[in-house]
């Protein structure tokens, strides 16, 4: 478990890898107001990337519409986190 593997991190790696184990199959629990706070702008980018693909911002679409409302078809929606860039968008 990652519990067991936390001594020599910092404080910045020992929140990101609990989160990470709290996404991963729920058996540990954080406090996110605990967590959140102590992570760095590059990880948090990264936190918020994941939470973003396992909410399935990768497939969301939408429709869309004419002039008058009317909707016309069906478009996949940009995702949130655009993975090959590296980048929010």
């Amino acid at each position: 478990m990652i519990e067991d593997n936390l001594e020599g991190l910092s404080g910045g790696e020992r929140r990101f890898m609990l989160l990470v184990a709290s996404l991963g199959d729920g058996g540990v629990l954080v406090d996110l107001g605990d967590i959140i706070p102590g992570l760095d702008g590059g990880v948090l980018a990264l936190v918020l990337a994941a939470i973003a693909h396992a909410g399935g911002s990768h497939e969301h679409s939408g429709f869309e519409f004419t002039e008058d409302g009317t909707p016309t078809s069906i478009v996949r929606l940009a995702r949130l986190y655009d993975w090959l860039n590296g980048n929010i968008i």
